[in-house]
């Protein structure tokens, strides 16, 4: 068998064939669904379709003036803007997983160089393959070394086991056990009401959501979020909003996917000024888990950021890398990446357990 890659203008243009998706991230529901958003400025796109005989893969390129989760992570370290004009990402950086091609040595190439080549054809400064975990950056380097890896995120996840009972078990201390039910019990005593709202029936909350994230957001030093975003990703399968509600308001929501074996709580929206009495995060957190269970996950991924919450938990943190390939040599650029990248280190990894 041979490797064919086929660019595609939209996802409702490919074939009808099995593609394989590690993550939710990296499949066409997910791809189709960027395709509509604003908040993040996206100003073209393009999928590749990789194919050898029955495995196929597909990679989304999008052409980006302005990313704000990027920019999120330039300003929360006190970094100049790295990029002097639009960037293709493959995929979006909000997508906590990337990787998509990387099962095969001859896909990751092709994914590579047709991406450099619609990079320079849009005239764009950079090819970023995002949060790619070290495994897959170790693969991608080894057939396409990068111009530069940036440590951009960590992710932290646990297994489930069968029960709530079978995740506590796992956890770090009978304190850390007790207080992650008792902020359940206190969030219910308090009043708190959580829905679990599948698909397009968070629709309904997504407006109150939109704005709590907005807050949240804000509340860790940039916003970069928008309500297109969420009624985007309500429409791609396995999506589920936890909605916290209290007196006929939402207190909080976790938008989460399930995908394969695993749970990933997605984005979290908080009403900050509430948070302490109804005990908000901690009650979202514990459900997430409940749900994880319910639907037989294996995995429960909590995101990304909240570094120190999730390390008290005991959960596991995987380095998440931008995997940058410049369209053309730029000293300065590189020179910028690098100091990022310094920096990010330093604060994706303060604190972190060995």
């Amino acid at each position: 068998m041979t490797t064919t890659a086929t660019w595609y203008e939209q996802v409702a243009d490919l074939p009808e064939v099995p593609i394989w998706a590690e993550h939710i991230t990296l499949t066409p529901h997910w791809a189709a669904a960027w395709e509509k958003v604003t908040t993040e400025q996206v100003m073209d796109f393009r999928h590749l379709l990789l194919r050898d005989g029955d495995e196929a893969e597909l990679v989304s390129y999008y052409l980006v003036e302005h990313s704000p989760f990027w920019t999120e992570n330039e300003q929360v370290v006190g970094v100049d803007p790295v990029w002097p004009g639009p960037v293709v990402y493959a995929p979006s950086p909000y997508a906590e997983y990337g990787g998509a091609g990387g099962r095969r040595t001859d896909f990751i190439a092709e994914a590579v160089d047709r991406g450099l080549e619609v990079t320079r054809e849009w005239g764009a400064v950079a090819l970023v393959f995002s949060n790619l975990t070290p495994d897959v950056l170790s693969r991608w380097s080894a057939i396409r070394p990068t111009s530069m890896s940036v440590l951009f995120d960590v992710a932290y996840f646990a297994p489930v086991g069968n029960s709530m009972e079978d995740f506590l078990a796992t956890r770090p201390g009978s304190n850390v056990r007790r207080e992650f039910r008792r902020q359940w019990r206190r969030g219910m005593d308090a009043g708190l009401k959580v829905r679990r709202l599948h698909g397009v029936e968070m629709v309904e909350v997504l407006d109150e959501f939109a704005a709590l994230t907005v807050d949240t957001s804000a509340a860790h030093g940039y916003n970069m979020y928008g309500a297109d975003l969420f009624h985007a990703v309500a429409e791609v399968p396995g999506s589920i909003m936890l909605a916290a509600e209290h007196d006929g308001s939402l207190a909080g929501g976790f938008l989460c996917l399930r995908h394969g074996n695993r749970l990933s709580a997605w984005t979290a929206g908080i009403d900050y000024p509430r948070l302490r009495t109804l005990h908000t995060y901690g009650t979202l957190a514990y459900e997430a888990v409940s749900y994880a269970v319910d639907s037989g996950a294996a995995i429960i991924d909590m995101g990304r950021s909240n570094h120190l919450y999730k390390q008290r938990l005991g959960l596991s943190g995987v380095d998440l890398y931008a995997a940058c390939y410049l369209a053309e040599d730029d000293y300065n650029i590189q020179a910028s990446l690098t100091e990022l990248h310094i920096r990010l280190i330093a604060r994706n990894h303060a604190g972190r357990r060995p």
